[in-house]
This record gives structure tokens, C-alpha cells and sequence, in this order.
């Protein structure tokens, strides 16, 4: 069970001193609430990765003050709390998913047994066009579930080995040209693309899902694939950092590409769902990268593959100090985020700032999936106690249009304050 404000490093510290055999799911950088980070759709990197779906049963004060729980936890003394999500009648719990309906108190998480092995795998491409192919290769190995966890793939101006800041590789305002992108590969070593994965389980199983791996991806011109195992109770010191995260170690050091314009770094975070096809991976990547261009950006690409979607992450970054810099990211993010959603791909989280926009994304049926939203935040939260705004979900008396304040029965009320 975990409280608000345990972090990823908390946990592992805790598994750890007290000898238990289990691992927890990551994400990158570490330091993240787990709860926190379950209720946003957040993803990790082991076969629990899909942290929502890991969660079991949470503790829930209501804005009147209620205390309640969800599924087999609703009852007293429950023996089953962590180890079955449903109850008896409705299923509350996504509820209070990426919601301002409640406070969530406690939650049930479940891990993973320790395996006997892991091996962290990398695969690298040479070329622009083998994004396709490699994406469809590393859906089927997922739905056969040769990889059962959640690889990550990174274009070579976004994979950590780049992050030296962006003025070791080139000065020039504008975004990276093609030849800089070309010698930033052949210094490093990367592929154009490149893909982060790993294997778990007995060393024969290991051994046998990597063979499958490698004749699977041995299509590809020149692809690069290798790999490096371990014991599954390998301690953080013999194993280097990038072999960590998906084994449930966590580590800070992806917070260095904040610094890659300035060392007051920020970023803002753009993060469309795309079917897991390479043509529909492809035509996301060149719609929204040539867009990121013309706000004066390159593409630094980086998605968490699923077995049927992929979870793009595009990250604005930019000098805090240089406020051109801050009012073209936020422009750039804004444009992005219209684009996408006009060529079908919507946006499962995003930034306060952005949070309206992407609401009204969702606007089938006139903005349906709001309208509920709004009936069930007034019936809950009468007195507008509960981070009005959150996710575009806004008390009665906080919707706006031209700065006027309209009932939600009225038929220009519905949906978000545009």
C-alpha cells in the first residue's frame, strides 16, 4: 500500500533494506509520487508499467469530507483489498483517474517478483525510414509477447548519449540541421531511431526470447541489436545507469536534458496516442516534427511502446531565463496540440497550462464526454472546493466564455471556456 508523497526512490529504498524480492515499475526521471503518478495514466518500464493498471483498491476523501474506498477495500477487514480490483456494484475507481473528484489517501500497488534474470537490450537503425519496419516488428513481438515490457524508442537528438548541452553540437539558432543530426550519430554511436527494451525471466528463457528478438529485427538494413545480462538482484553499483530503469531502479539522470538550451532548463511535454503502426507512427511524426520546426524546435522524439499504442513524448525544451524561448514553446505546444487532434490523435495528459485546450479535443457528440464531467464534478463538489480547472473539468460558477459567467444548462456553456 502506498500514501500521497512516496516516491519511486522511497520505494526502492524500502524494498531493498528490507530484503523483500520484489520490483517496482519506474518511470524517468524517479522522484515521482507513486500515486501520483498511477492517477495521471503515467507509464514505467517493467511488464507493470501500465501503473494504472496496477493499482488495487484506493482510499478516497470526497470534497463533502466522506471517506471512502473502491472495489474489495469498501469492506471491513477485507482480505482481498490488494489483490482484486472489483467489488460489489460499480467500479469508482477511474473516477478519481486524471480527475479533481477526490483526494486519494491510500492506494494498493502491485509489483513484481524479482526475476532470476534480466537482460537490457538496445536495437539502433541508421536510417530515417526504418522507423516503419522497426515499428511494426516490435508490435507483433509485443502481442506474441517475446518483449513483455514497455520498450522505449528515441530519435538520436532525444537518446541520453546526446545530452550534452545543444551548443557542444551546434550555435546556430534554428533547429538542428541534418548534417549536425548526422554527426551527432556518428560520434555517439546511435542510430537514427533507437529502442530500449529488456527480457525477464529463467537464463534459458532469457537467452531464448533474445534469439527471437534479433531473427525478428535481422530484416532491417544494418540494424544493431545487443543486450546485457544480469541477475535480477544485481545492485544499483554493477549495473550502468541506462540498464536500470527497467528493473525497477530509479535515478534522476534523464533531468539533465533539461539543460540541453541553457542550464535554466524547462520543458513542456506534448504527448499524442498513436495506433502502434509504423505508417501512422510515421505520418504523426512528420505532421507534428515539421510543426515543432517552424517554431524554431527540433524533433527530439521519444515514445513508450505498448502492444497496440504508442505514447508519444514531444519535449519543448527551452532556456527559462530567455523569455522568447518560453512564449514559443508555449505557442509551439498550443499548435501542436490543435494539429494533432485535427488528424485524430488525442492527447492523454499535458500541462496545467494546457489542460483546456486538450479538453476540448474530446468533442464528440458536442463535447459529450465534458458534459458528464461537469454533472458529475457538481453533484460532487457543489462548493468548488477540488482544483477547479484540472483535466478542463470547471465548477458551475467558474465557466467562462468571453469572461462571463454561464449556467451549465445553458446550450453555450457546454463543453470547456474557449
Amino acid at each position: 500500500m502506498a500514501e500521497p508523497g512516496v516516491s519511486y526512490m522511497d520505494l526502492y529504498e524500502h524494498l531493498q533494506l528490507n530484503g523483500h524480492k520484489l520490483v517496482a515499475s519506474v518511470p524517468d526521471p524517479g522522484w515521482g509520487s507513486i500515486v501520483g503518478y498511477a492517477l495521471e495514466c503515467g507509464r514505467g518500464y517493467a511488464p507493470h508499467g501500465d501503473h494504472t493498471a496496477s493499482h488495487c483498491g484506493i482510499e478516497v476523501v470526497l470534497p463533502n469530507g466522506d471517506l471512502t474506498r473502491t472495489g474489495m477495500s469498501g469492506m471491513s477487514g477485507s482480505k482481498s483489498w490488494h489483490v482484486y480490483k472489483y467489488g460489489f456494484g460499480p467500479a469508482l475507481d477511474g473516477l478519481f483517474l486524471q480527475s479533481n473528484f477526490g483526494i486519494v489517501t491510500k492506494m494498493g500497488l502491485w509489483l513484481m517478483p524479482t526475476p532470476k534474470y534480466y537482460l537490457s537490450g538496445s536495437v539502433s537503425v541508421k536510417r530515417e525510414a526504418d522507423l516503419e519496419p522497426l515499428i511494426n516488428i516490435v508490435r507483433k513481438l509485443l502481442l506474441d509477447r517475446v518483449i513483455e515490457n514497455y520498450p522505449v524508442v528515441a530519435n538520436a537528438v532525444s537518446a541520453p548519449a546526446s545530452f550534452p548541452t545543444r551548443d557542444r553540437w551546434y550555435q546556430g539558432a534554428d533547429p538542428l540541421p541534418e548534417a549536425v543530426i548526422e554527426n551527432i550519430c556518428r560520434e555517439t554511436g546511435l542510430g537514427r531511431w533507437n529502442m530500449r527494451f529488456a527480457l525477464y525471466g529463467s537464463e534459458a528463457i532469457v537467452d531464448a526470447q533474445f534469439a527471437a528478438v534479433k531473427a525478428a529485427l535481422s530484416g532491417i538494413h544494418d540494424v544493431y541489436v545487443d543486450g546485457c545480462k544480469y541477475k535480477g538482484d544485481t545492485p544499483r553499483d554493477k549495473s550502468p545507469a541506462m540498464d536500470q530503469s527497467q528493473i525497477g531502479i530509479p535515478s534522476l539522470d534523464l533531468l539533465a536534458a533539461a539543460k540541453w538550451k541553457g542550464e535554466a532548463g524547462g520543458h513542456m511535454g506534448f504527448s499524442p496516442v498513436s495506433p502502434l503502426i509504423g505508417r501512422d507512427l510515421r505520418r504523426q511524426c512528420d505532421l507534428l516534427g515539421s510543426i515543432k520546426a517552424q517554431h524554431g524546435f527540433e524533433y527530439m522524439g521519444g515514445l513508450i511502446a505498448t502492444p497496440r499504442s504508442t505514447l508519444q513524448i514531444f519535449e519543448f525544451i527551452y532556456d527559462t531565463a530567455d523569455e522568447q524561448q518560453v512564449r514559443d514553446a508555449r505557442q509551439g505546444c498550443e499548435t501542436l496540440m490543435k494539429a494533432a487532434s485535427s488528424a485524430g490523435y488525442g492527447e492523454y495528459g499535458s500541462h496545467l497550462e494546457n489542460m483546456d485546450v486538450v479538453a476540448q479535443m474530446y468533442d464528440f457528440n458536442d463535447c459529450a464526454t465534458m458534459r458528464l464531467n461537469t454533472v458529475i464534478k457538481d453533484v460532487l463538489d457543489p462548493k468548488r472546493i477540488l482544483s477547479p480547472g484540472k483535466q478542463g473539468i470547471w465548477p458551475r460558477a467558474n465557466r467562462f466564455k468571453d469572461k462571463k459567467v454561464l449556467d451549465r444548462d445553458c446550450p453555450e456553456a457546454r463543453g470547456t471556456p474557449k
